[in-house]
């Protein structure tokens, strides 16, 4: 039995990860969380972990020149993860898992010209929280050469937060949806949850790049999620790039944001092992709750 921590007891992905080994892999894991927010991590004892899988952070904010939100994010994201590692190496615990972003590699303009990132693309954070993800990293690997670093695409399941949610409303309540040929590096939670399980039973280290087998196109999900819910189809319009963004260019974050094409090159994601145990229909199916 293999015992883990998981540091960040409301995280999404650290709960969903506890229930899926819990269902899935009943004692081959214990598996316990804890907040460091009000903890000093030289205070916890961390002895008795085989792993510590860190999902401590705050979400995202896309304005880097907030100087009062930027050592937020330095204090939680960055000196807060720091000392989580510390403290893990210092009571020799073996294994060190952090969930980085793809937003390492910057989320500007991607609406207007395709982003693929492969294994030459550098980071280049645009926002206060690429920073604060890119800076943990390379914090943690000066103290856990061998760490596993996970930079997440959008990650996605029933009941998380987020964008996903945002295309469950519109999928609701609009009659028609702009028909854009994007594309996205996406993961459902129960193939990330996997994508885990395999990288610590396979020691596989490193900088990690899961993702879902397809690409995420936004019309095509939105179009999928309405199908879903009520039966019912979108009236498609086409709709050219640059109309849309005369039309919404006081929106254009939002637009990146929902129309963008940030890939991770096929390659970059294959581990050896298949960790895409549901094929994205079904992960949509249920993610909006109708299987």
């Amino acid at each position: 039995m293999k015992k883990i921590l998981i540091t960040g007891q409301n995280s999404y992905i650290g709960n969903s990860f506890k229930n899926y080994c819990e269902k899935k892999y009943g004692d081959k894991f214990k598996i316990d969380t804890i907040s460091f927010r009000f903890i000093n991590p030289f205070d916890f004892d961390f002895k008795t972990y085989d792993i510590v899988l860190c999902v401590t952070g705050i979400a995202h904010d896309t304005n880097i020149n907030n100087k009062e939100k930027n050592n937020e994010y330095k204090s939680v994201n960055v000196e807060l993860v720091k000392k989580i590692a510390e403290k893990s190496k210092l009571d020799s615990v073996k294994d060190f898992i952090f969930l980085s972003s793809i937003i390492v590699y910057g989320t500007k303009n991607n609406f207007l010209k395709r982003k693929i990132i492969n294994f030459n693309t550098s980071p280049n954070p645009t926002s206060i929280y690429g920073k604060s993800k890119l800076d943990a990293e390379l914090e943690i690997l000066k103290i856990y050469s061998d760490a596993k670093i996970l930079r997440l695409p959008m990650v996605y399941g029933k009941n998380s937060k987020g964008n996903f949610n945002q295309l469950i409303k519109f999928a609701k309540f609009l009659p028609f949806f702009p028909k854009v040929d994007n594309k996205k590096s996406v993961i459902y939670i129960d193939n990330l949850c996997e994508f885990l399980v395999i990288c610590i039973e396979k020691k596989i280290n490193g900088i990690l790049f899961p993702q879902n087998i397809e690409y995420f196109n936004t019309s095509n999900t939105v179009k999928l999620i309405k199908r879903f819910i009520n039966n019912k189809n979108f009236l498609p319009i086409l709709i050219p790039s640059k109309l849309i963004l005369l039309l919404m260019s006081p929106f254009f974050d939002k637009i990146d944001k929902a129309f963008g094409s940030v890939i991770y090159d096929k390659s970059l994601s294959d581990i050896g092992f298949n960790y895409n145990i549901v094929n994205f229909v079904d992960s949509i199916k249920k993610t909006v709750g109708k299987e």
